[in-house]
Protein backbone atom coordinates (compact mmCIF):
# COMPACT_ATOMS: atom_id res chain seq x y z
CA UNK A 1 0.00 0.00 0.00
CA UNK A 2 1.16 3.67 -1.02
CA UNK A 3 1.80 5.90 1.77
CA UNK A 4 -1.23 8.19 3.16
CA UNK A 5 -0.87 11.72 2.54
CA UNK A 6 -1.11 14.10 5.59
CA UNK A 7 -4.29 15.10 4.21
CA UNK A 8 -5.94 11.51 3.83
CA UNK A 9 -5.02 11.37 7.59
CA UNK A 10 -6.37 14.01 8.90
CA UNK A 11 -9.47 13.58 6.82
CA UNK A 12 -9.70 9.79 8.34
CA UNK A 13 -8.76 11.31 12.11
CA UNK A 14 -10.92 14.10 12.25
CA UNK A 15 -8.61 16.72 12.89
CA UNK A 16 -6.69 19.23 10.38
CA UNK A 17 -3.70 18.46 8.91
CA UNK A 18 -1.67 20.72 11.11
CA UNK A 19 -2.08 18.46 13.69
CA UNK A 20 -1.27 15.87 12.22
CA UNK A 21 1.68 17.22 11.10
CA UNK A 22 2.37 18.03 14.51
CA UNK A 23 2.13 14.76 15.68
CA UNK A 24 4.24 12.92 12.89
CA UNK A 25 7.00 15.30 13.28
CA UNK A 26 6.42 14.97 17.29
CA UNK A 27 6.66 18.73 17.43
CA UNK A 28 3.80 18.66 20.31
CA UNK A 29 0.76 20.87 21.69
CA UNK A 30 -1.56 17.93 20.77
CA UNK A 31 -2.86 15.85 23.55
CA UNK A 32 -2.74 12.13 23.78
CA UNK A 33 -5.87 10.96 22.84
CA UNK A 34 -5.63 13.39 19.64
CA UNK A 35 -2.38 12.20 19.16
CA UNK A 36 -3.41 8.46 19.34
CA UNK A 37 -6.16 9.02 16.85
CA UNK A 38 -3.68 10.32 14.11
CA UNK A 39 -1.49 7.29 14.92
CA UNK A 40 -4.31 4.75 14.40
CA UNK A 41 -5.19 6.90 11.09
CA UNK A 42 -2.12 7.11 9.41
CA UNK A 43 -1.57 3.01 10.79
CA UNK A 44 -5.07 2.23 8.95
CA UNK A 45 -4.31 3.89 5.84
CA UNK A 46 -1.43 1.76 5.57
CA UNK A 47 1.63 5.14 6.00
CA UNK A 48 5.07 4.17 6.35
CA UNK A 49 6.15 6.86 8.31
CA UNK A 50 8.82 6.78 10.74
CA UNK A 51 6.44 7.36 14.03
CA UNK A 52 7.79 9.51 17.27
CA UNK A 53 8.95 6.98 20.38
CA UNK A 54 5.99 7.95 22.19
CA UNK A 55 3.55 6.79 19.77
CA UNK A 56 4.93 3.93 17.69
CA UNK A 57 3.54 0.61 18.43
CA UNK A 58 5.86 -2.20 19.82
CA UNK A 59 7.46 -4.85 16.77
CA UNK A 60 9.34 -7.89 17.22
CA UNK A 61 11.82 -9.31 15.72
CA UNK A 62 12.80 -12.93 16.40
CA UNK A 63 16.14 -14.33 15.84
CA UNK A 64 16.48 -18.13 15.75
CA UNK A 65 20.36 -18.69 16.20
CA UNK A 66 22.56 -21.35 16.00
CA UNK A 67 22.80 -23.18 19.39
CA UNK A 68 25.84 -22.01 20.85
CA UNK A 69 28.11 -24.90 20.98
CA UNK A 70 31.26 -23.74 19.60
CA UNK A 71 33.63 -20.51 19.58
CA UNK A 72 31.66 -18.78 16.36
CA UNK A 73 28.14 -19.66 17.51
CA UNK A 74 29.11 -18.09 21.00
CA UNK A 75 30.61 -15.10 19.62
CA UNK A 76 27.21 -14.60 17.22
CA UNK A 77 24.99 -14.98 20.17
CA UNK A 78 27.00 -12.58 22.19
CA UNK A 79 26.96 -9.87 19.07
CA UNK A 80 23.32 -10.00 18.75
CA UNK A 81 22.49 -9.82 22.26
CA UNK A 82 24.84 -6.44 22.51
CA UNK A 83 23.35 -5.06 19.54
CA UNK A 84 19.57 -5.92 21.22
CA UNK A 85 20.63 -3.75 24.36
CA UNK A 86 21.15 -0.50 22.30
CA UNK A 87 17.98 -0.40 19.66
CA UNK A 88 14.89 1.26 19.99
CA UNK A 89 12.70 1.02 23.02
CA UNK A 90 9.84 -0.05 21.04
CA UNK A 91 11.34 -2.40 18.91
CA UNK A 92 11.52 -5.97 20.68
CA UNK A 93 14.05 -8.22 19.60
CA UNK A 94 13.51 -12.00 20.90
CA UNK A 95 16.62 -14.75 20.76
CA UNK A 96 15.49 -18.39 20.19
CA UNK A 97 18.17 -20.94 20.13
CA UNK A 98 17.66 -23.99 17.20
CA UNK A 99 19.87 -26.74 15.44
CA UNK A 100 20.82 -25.03 12.32
CA UNK A 101 20.32 -28.92 10.72
CA UNK A 102 16.81 -29.43 12.21
CA UNK A 103 14.72 -28.40 9.17
CA UNK A 104 11.41 -29.35 11.63
CA UNK A 105 11.56 -27.09 14.39
CA UNK A 106 12.97 -23.92 12.58
CA UNK A 107 9.93 -24.88 10.39
CA UNK A 108 8.04 -25.17 13.55
CA UNK A 109 9.33 -21.62 15.39
CA UNK A 110 8.95 -20.02 11.89
CA UNK A 111 4.72 -20.93 11.21
CA UNK A 112 4.40 -20.03 15.02
CA UNK A 113 6.11 -16.63 15.31
CA UNK A 114 4.00 -13.40 15.52
CA UNK A 115 7.31 -11.28 14.93
CA UNK A 116 7.19 -8.91 11.86
CA UNK A 117 10.46 -9.92 10.99
CA UNK A 118 12.74 -13.23 11.68
CA UNK A 119 16.14 -13.93 11.04
CA UNK A 120 17.81 -17.74 11.00
CA UNK A 121 19.94 -20.17 9.78
CA UNK A 122 18.74 -23.56 8.18
CA UNK A 123 19.20 -26.08 5.55
CA UNK A 124 17.85 -26.06 1.85
CA UNK A 125 15.10 -28.19 3.00
CA UNK A 126 11.69 -28.26 1.60
CA UNK A 127 9.70 -28.05 5.06
CA UNK A 128 11.77 -24.58 5.12
CA UNK A 129 11.17 -23.09 1.76
CA UNK A 130 7.29 -24.13 2.77
CA UNK A 131 7.70 -22.35 6.01
CA UNK A 132 9.16 -19.47 4.51
CA UNK A 133 6.57 -19.50 1.74
CA UNK A 134 4.12 -19.10 4.71
CA UNK A 135 5.38 -16.43 6.56
CA UNK A 136 5.68 -13.97 3.68
CA UNK A 137 2.04 -14.42 3.12
CA UNK A 138 1.70 -13.55 6.39
CA UNK A 139 3.36 -10.03 5.51
CA UNK A 140 6.49 -11.24 7.47
CA UNK A 141 9.98 -9.88 6.76
CA UNK A 142 12.82 -13.28 6.40
CA UNK A 143 16.47 -13.16 6.72
CA UNK A 144 18.73 -15.70 6.61
CA UNK A 145 22.28 -15.67 8.23
CA UNK A 146 25.03 -17.61 7.89
CA UNK A 147 24.08 -19.41 4.73
CA UNK A 148 22.12 -18.79 1.86
CA UNK A 149 18.72 -20.34 0.89
CA UNK A 150 18.20 -18.63 -2.55
CA UNK A 151 15.21 -20.95 -3.96
CA UNK A 152 13.06 -19.74 -1.14
CA UNK A 153 11.14 -16.47 -0.70
CA UNK A 154 13.04 -14.96 1.97
CA UNK A 155 13.95 -10.94 1.62
CA UNK A 156 17.93 -11.19 1.90
CA UNK A 157 20.56 -13.42 2.52
CA UNK A 158 23.16 -11.66 5.81
CA UNK A 159 26.50 -13.33 5.64
CA UNK A 160 29.75 -14.16 4.18
CA UNK A 161 30.62 -15.14 0.22
CA UNK A 162 30.89 -18.99 1.05
CA UNK A 163 31.91 -19.72 -2.32
CA UNK A 164 34.04 -16.88 -2.86
CA UNK A 165 35.99 -17.81 0.80
CA UNK A 166 37.01 -21.02 0.15
CA UNK A 167 38.01 -20.21 -3.12
CA UNK A 168 40.26 -17.64 -2.17
CA UNK A 169 41.83 -19.60 0.82
CA UNK A 170 42.41 -22.06 -1.98
CA UNK A 171 44.29 -19.50 -4.19
CA UNK A 172 46.56 -18.13 -1.43
CA UNK A 173 47.58 -21.76 -0.40
CA UNK A 174 48.05 -22.83 -3.58
CA UNK A 175 51.53 -20.83 -3.89
CA UNK A 176 53.11 -22.68 -0.58
CA UNK A 177 51.72 -26.24 -1.62
CA UNK A 178 52.95 -28.77 -3.56
CA UNK A 179 51.73 -29.35 -7.27
CA UNK A 180 50.54 -32.92 -6.48
CA UNK A 181 49.11 -34.89 -3.38
CA UNK A 182 45.70 -35.09 -2.38
CA UNK A 183 42.86 -33.12 -0.40
CA UNK A 184 40.47 -33.53 2.31
CA UNK A 185 37.68 -31.84 3.71
CA UNK A 186 36.25 -31.97 6.87
CA UNK A 187 32.44 -30.29 7.22
CA UNK A 188 29.96 -30.14 10.00
CA UNK A 189 26.95 -31.08 7.24
CA UNK A 190 26.39 -30.94 3.52
CA UNK A 191 23.23 -28.94 3.39
CA UNK A 192 23.22 -26.40 5.68
CA UNK A 193 24.76 -22.97 7.21
CA UNK A 194 26.98 -22.20 4.06
CA UNK A 195 28.39 -25.82 4.34
CA UNK A 196 27.34 -26.12 0.38
CA UNK A 197 28.91 -23.13 -0.63
CA UNK A 198 32.41 -23.43 1.08
CA UNK A 199 32.57 -26.97 -0.01
CA UNK A 200 31.71 -26.52 -4.11
CA UNK A 201 33.70 -23.14 -3.66
CA UNK A 202 36.87 -25.82 -2.38
CA UNK A 203 36.27 -28.44 -5.38
CA UNK A 204 36.25 -25.67 -7.68
CA UNK A 205 39.07 -23.49 -7.30
CA UNK A 206 41.25 -27.18 -6.57
CA UNK A 207 40.38 -27.78 -9.73
CA UNK A 208 41.48 -24.57 -11.03
CA UNK A 209 44.27 -23.92 -9.02
CA UNK A 210 45.83 -26.69 -7.89
CA UNK A 211 45.04 -29.17 -10.74
CA UNK A 212 47.15 -32.00 -9.51
CA UNK A 213 46.19 -32.19 -6.37
CA UNK A 214 42.57 -34.79 -6.34
CA UNK A 215 40.08 -34.16 -3.33
CA UNK A 216 40.04 -37.67 -1.47
CA UNK A 217 36.71 -37.20 0.13
CA UNK A 218 34.13 -35.13 2.13
CA UNK A 219 33.65 -36.55 5.31
CA UNK A 220 30.87 -34.97 7.95
CA UNK A 221 31.93 -34.86 11.86
CA UNK A 222 29.01 -32.93 12.92
CA UNK A 223 31.43 -31.00 14.82
CA UNK A 224 32.05 -33.35 17.23
CA UNK A 225 35.72 -33.70 18.45
CA UNK A 226 36.17 -37.49 18.63
CA UNK A 227 34.36 -37.70 15.85
CA UNK A 228 36.76 -35.14 14.03
CA UNK A 229 39.80 -36.51 15.43
CA UNK A 230 38.76 -40.23 14.22
CA UNK A 231 37.56 -39.51 11.07
CA UNK A 232 40.61 -37.25 10.16
CA UNK A 233 43.03 -39.81 11.42
CA UNK A 234 41.50 -42.70 8.69
CA UNK A 235 41.31 -40.23 6.02
CA UNK A 236 45.40 -39.69 6.63
CA UNK A 237 45.87 -43.37 6.90
CA UNK A 238 44.00 -43.83 4.30
CA UNK A 239 45.28 -40.99 2.04
CA UNK A 240 49.05 -41.01 2.58
CA UNK A 241 49.62 -37.82 -0.23
CA UNK A 242 47.03 -35.89 1.42
CA UNK A 243 48.32 -32.07 1.20
CA UNK A 244 45.68 -30.03 2.43
CA UNK A 245 42.87 -30.10 4.88
CA UNK A 246 40.09 -28.06 4.98
CA UNK A 247 37.63 -27.68 8.05
CA UNK A 248 34.23 -25.73 7.39
CA UNK A 249 33.22 -26.45 10.75
CA UNK A 250 34.26 -26.08 14.00
CA UNK A 251 36.40 -28.75 16.18
CA UNK A 252 39.43 -27.25 14.93
CA UNK A 253 42.14 -27.99 17.69
CA UNK A 254 41.39 -31.73 17.16
CA UNK A 255 42.51 -31.38 13.46
CA UNK A 256 45.89 -29.67 15.01
CA UNK A 257 45.73 -32.50 17.45
CA UNK A 258 45.83 -34.88 14.28
CA UNK A 259 48.04 -33.09 12.71
CA UNK A 260 50.97 -33.72 15.61
CA UNK A 261 50.47 -37.27 15.71
CA UNK A 262 50.80 -38.36 12.65
CA UNK A 263 54.05 -39.18 10.90
CA UNK A 264 53.59 -37.50 7.27
CA UNK A 265 55.72 -37.71 4.72
CA UNK A 266 54.72 -34.04 3.52
CA UNK A 267 53.92 -31.04 5.16
CA UNK A 268 50.00 -30.57 5.76
CA UNK A 269 48.57 -27.60 5.28
CA UNK A 270 45.32 -26.65 7.05
CA UNK A 271 42.97 -23.82 6.38
CA UNK A 272 39.76 -23.69 8.64
CA UNK A 273 37.08 -21.59 9.75
CA UNK A 274 37.27 -18.66 12.58
CA UNK A 275 39.41 -16.65 14.43
CA UNK A 276 39.55 -18.00 18.46
CA UNK A 277 42.12 -17.95 20.87
CA UNK A 278 42.48 -21.71 19.86
CA UNK A 279 42.79 -21.03 16.09
CA UNK A 280 44.62 -17.79 16.35
CA UNK A 281 47.38 -20.12 18.82
CA UNK A 282 47.53 -22.34 16.13
CA UNK A 283 48.08 -20.25 13.45
CA UNK A 284 51.21 -18.23 15.61
CA UNK A 285 52.64 -22.32 15.76
CA UNK A 286 52.05 -22.70 12.06
CA UNK A 287 49.66 -26.00 12.65
CA UNK A 288 47.18 -24.04 10.70
CA UNK A 289 47.79 -21.85 7.53
CA UNK A 290 45.33 -19.91 7.00
CA UNK A 291 41.72 -19.17 8.91
CA UNK A 292 38.54 -17.57 7.08
CA UNK A 293 36.72 -15.54 9.83
CA UNK A 294 32.96 -14.87 9.46
CA UNK A 295 32.82 -10.95 10.90
CA UNK A 296 29.88 -11.72 13.24
CA UNK A 297 29.77 -8.78 15.25
CA UNK A 298 29.66 -6.97 11.83
CA UNK A 299 26.45 -9.78 10.57
CA UNK A 300 24.70 -9.02 13.83
CA UNK A 301 24.30 -5.47 13.81
CA UNK A 302 23.38 -6.03 9.51
CA UNK A 303 21.02 -8.10 10.42
CA UNK A 304 19.23 -5.93 12.85
CA UNK A 305 19.55 -2.80 11.00
CA UNK A 306 17.56 -4.52 7.71
CA UNK A 307 14.83 -5.85 9.85
CA UNK A 308 14.72 -2.52 12.61
CA UNK A 309 14.74 -0.58 8.85
CA UNK A 310 11.87 -2.78 7.69
CA UNK A 311 9.82 -2.12 11.13
CA UNK A 312 10.29 1.84 10.31
CA UNK A 313 12.58 1.97 13.25
CA UNK A 314 16.05 3.24 14.14
CA UNK A 315 16.73 6.80 12.57
CA UNK A 316 19.38 6.86 9.82
CA UNK A 317 18.69 4.05 8.10
CA UNK A 318 17.09 3.90 4.90
CA UNK A 319 15.51 0.43 3.85
CA UNK A 320 17.28 -1.27 0.97
CA UNK A 321 16.00 -3.75 -1.27
CA UNK A 322 19.06 -5.82 -2.20
CA UNK A 323 18.51 -9.91 -1.81
CA UNK A 324 22.08 -10.58 -1.08
CA UNK A 325 24.34 -8.48 1.81
CA UNK A 326 27.36 -9.80 1.58
CA UNK A 327 29.40 -9.66 4.74
CA UNK A 328 33.42 -9.40 4.10
CA UNK A 329 35.37 -12.05 5.47
CA UNK A 330 38.77 -11.95 7.27
CA UNK A 331 41.49 -13.80 6.55
CA UNK A 332 44.30 -14.64 8.76
CA UNK A 333 47.63 -16.23 8.87
CA UNK A 334 50.47 -15.99 11.64
CA UNK A 335 50.87 -12.53 10.97
CA UNK A 336 47.77 -10.47 11.98
CA UNK A 337 46.35 -12.98 14.02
Amino acid sequence: MTSARIADIAREAGVGTTTVDRVLNDRGNVSAEVAKRVVDAATRLGSRRILPDAHRPLSRIQLLLPEPQSDFRIRLAHAFREFRNIVDRNLSIQIDYCDPFDAVAIARAINSSNAQAIAFAGTNDVILQHAVENAKQRGIYIATIIGDIPNTARDVYIGIDNRAAARTAVWLTSSRLEKSGSAVILTSGIDGAGLSGRIDGFRDALAQYLPGVTLAGVHVTNDDHRQCYNVLSQALHKNEDVVLVYNCGAANEMIGEVLKRQKCQRQICFIGHELTPITSAMLKTGEMFLCIDQNPDLMARRAIERMAAWCGFTAGLVREDRQVDFIPFTLHTRENC
